[in-house]
């Protein structure tokens, strides 16, 4: 029963040494200190023959001195069991080291000859770098001076950097390195330029710089074959300046063509116009080239203008088609000088305009007048209602009648050189298209403006928006007394004389134009007259007194 009991001591460590080393390892049996079966073989004692991982262990050298690892000794049996020997470890597992011996092969198989070449390479292309010499002699720095204040023209509105030039000499066919450093290194970042020198001996570089001080150094190279400098620089020499951005003097004020001062601009629904507003075409005078900005402000200092400043164009007339909304606004534009790209160069001009103008869109028809025509005349046959500052006074009271859009006002603004506010008057268009409104105008010529408006639907929020309006159209008038006629027909809307209708009173029959029952207009002259002829009466009257008088007392003293 205790006859194998050694062979299955060694077959343990065996399997041990499989499954930690991961190496196929053979237990010499001449090492076990009990005798040996020799009907077990060297195979019996594996327990995994799969081949793949099977390492072989090369033999060891002659001479050579491998360290055996002694086993432990195992503790003696008690009784009749036979001993069990732990087998001497096999040398192949002292040399297990050796199976890494490929890798400190590696070295020498994957030796990189090819790449020695490529290694070597750029050894010899920096050789002729390092080979560079260092010119001796120091470049020429011509412009900006040491001391100098450089001034550049400002561009855009917020960007205070311009170009700065830099010249000078050197020798022929090396290279200058230009460095320039804010003064304060807080103000900027350092500036670089590379600048070949010509066969000239001159070279040049332009750098974009803030308005600040910088301190300028310069170095001459040899030029590489990619034009880059190469090898050691030459002595430097550095030179401070002043680099001032401001901008050019401010150019002249444009003249404004239009809107003219007061003018009344009533786009069309054709033109575009909706009750909200139109367009309205603004000209201006002003530098070619040069950038205008336009604005228009209304009661409440809201101000409005185009999205972006206009050039003027080589003409020197920019005109501007502007949608302005409906109201009264004031009109002013300024112009300012700008380089190619556009960004302002120098100071703005003094603002021009300040002018006043009304934008009416003109989107419902114009309305017309029928009891008049331009150019009539009408008779003061009543008079205006009793008020206690000025009382009674005549007047036309006989009604202006015409046509408009139904459910549209009427607006009618009397105007009389001779006074000095208008006389406003408003009328109802009746669904038939009428309407009618007694003036009560007092003597002398009067101008009539009519235009009809149409208010909006009030939204739910209670805005009721703008109303919509009607161009408008101008009546010329004279108002007379009864009896009288004017001196001459006023003039018309194109400026010549243009007699309308005469309208003497109720009842009264029209006559021609320009006389009422023969008389003249009635100017206020009649009453001087009668006075005169009073006057003059009395005067003979008394002169007829004075000459009786005389004769009286010439007969008494006389005895007769």
């Amino acid at each position: 029963m205790h006859t194998h009991t050694w062979q299955k001591a060694a077959a343990i460590p065996t399997t041990l040494a499989l499954a930690v080393g991961g190496v196929l390892l053979v237990v010499p049996t001449a090492t076990a200190a009990a005798p040996v079966d020799a009907s077990v073989t060297e195979e019996a004692l594996v327990t995994d023959q799969t081949p793949a991982p099977v390492v072989e262990v090369p033999a060891e050298a002659p001479g050579e001195d491998v360290p055996v690892a002694e086993a432990p000794v195992a503790p003696e049996p008690a009784g009749d069991e036979t001993a069990v020997v732990e087998p001497v470890a096999d040398e192949s597992a002292a040399v297990e080291p050796v199976a890494d011996e490929p890798a400190a092969v590696d070295p020498v198989a994957v030796e990189p000859v090819a790449d020695q070449p490529t290694a070597v390479e750029p050894v010899a292309a920096d050789e002729p770098t390092a080979a560079a010499a260092a010119i001796p002699t120091a470049p020429v720095l011509t412009s900006p001076a040491s001391g100098s204040v450089v001034r550049s023209a400002a561009r855009g509105e917020t960007d205070f950097r311009a170009p700065v030039t830099f010249t000078g000499t050197g020798q022929p066919g090396a290279v200058v390195k230009v460095r320039i450093d804010p003064v304060r290194a807080a103000s900027s970042s350092t500036r670089y330029a590379v600048a070949p020198v010509g066969a000239d001996g001159g070279w040049t570089a332009t750098v974009e710089l803030g308005d600040i001080e910088w301190i300028t150094t310069v170095r001459q190279y040899a030029r590489g074959v990619d034009g880059q400098p190469v090898g050691d620089p030459s002595p430097e020499v550095r030179a401070p300046f002043q680099h001032v951005v401001a901008y050019q003097a401010a150019p002249a004020s444009v003249t404004i063509v239009s809107p003219t001062a007061g003018g009344l601009y009533e786009p069309t629904s054709a033109s575009g116009a909706t009750r909200l507003g139109g367009p309205v075409t603004i000209v201006v005078r002003g530098i070619p080239g040069a950038k205008v900005e336009m604005s228009w402000r209304d009661a409440t200092g809201s101000q409005r203008g185009p999205s972006g400043d206009i050039t003027v164009p080589a003409s020197g007339v920019l005109t501007h088609v502007a949608t302005i909304p409906t109201g009264e606004w004031r009109f002013s534009a300024r112009q300012y000088l700008a380089d190619d790209t556009g960004r302002r160069i120098s100071s703005r001009s003094v603002v021009s305009g300040g002018r006043d103008f009304t934008v009416r869109p003109a989107t419902l028809p114009v309305p017309t007048v029928t009891s008049v025509a331009d150019g009539g005349v009408l008779v003061a046959a009543g008079q205006y209602p009793q008020d206690a500052v000025f009382g009674p006074r005549p007047a036309v009271t006989e009604e202006l009648v015409g046509t408009g859009t139904p459910g549209a006002t009427i607006e009618i603004v009397a105007t009389d050189p001779a006074r000095e506010f208008p006389n406003r008057l408003l009328a109802d268009v009746a669904a038939d298209g009428t309407w009618r409104v007694v003036p009560y105008l007092e003597p002398g010529e009067q101008v009539l403006t009519v235009r009809q408006v149409q208010s909006p639907t009030t939204s739910p929020s209670g805005f009721s928006g703008v109303n919509a309006g009607s161009a408008t159209i101008t009546v010329r008038l004279s108002v007379v007394l009864p009896g009288a006629r004017p001196e001459a027909a006023p003039a018309s809307l194109d400026g010549t004389s243009r007699p309308g209708s005469v309208v003497v009173g109720p009842g009264a029959t029209p006559q021609a134009p320009g006389t009422v029952d023969g008389s003249l207009a009635y100017t206020g002259a009649e009453t001087a007259e009668q006075a005169g002829l009073l006057g003059a009466l009395m005067v003979a009257l008394g002169l007829g007194a004075v000459v009786v008088s005389r004769r009286r007392r010439a007969r008494r003293g006389s005895g007769i």
